[in-house]
């Protein structure tokens, strides 16, 4: 999986569950990750660096 997918299928995970959409359990399926996985992803995407820059870079995980 190319890095764009990566971030693209993120960014819809993550907007899901911030609308409420998507719960953390579907949302972590989507991207093929457990639960717990997705609530480390979402602390660091949420971090104060992530939100200043406006697109979270949760690629640094990867």
């Amino acid at each position: 999986m190319r890095r764009t997918e990566i971030r693209l299928r993120f960014e819809e995970a993550y907007d899901g569950y911030e609308a409420r959409r998507l719960t953390q359990e579907e949302a972590a399926m989507l991207l093929g990750v457990g639960s717990k996985t997705l609530a480390q992803l979402y602390l660091f995407a949420s971090d104060r660096h992530s939100r200043e820059s406006g697109n979270p870079d949760v690629l640094k995980i990867f």
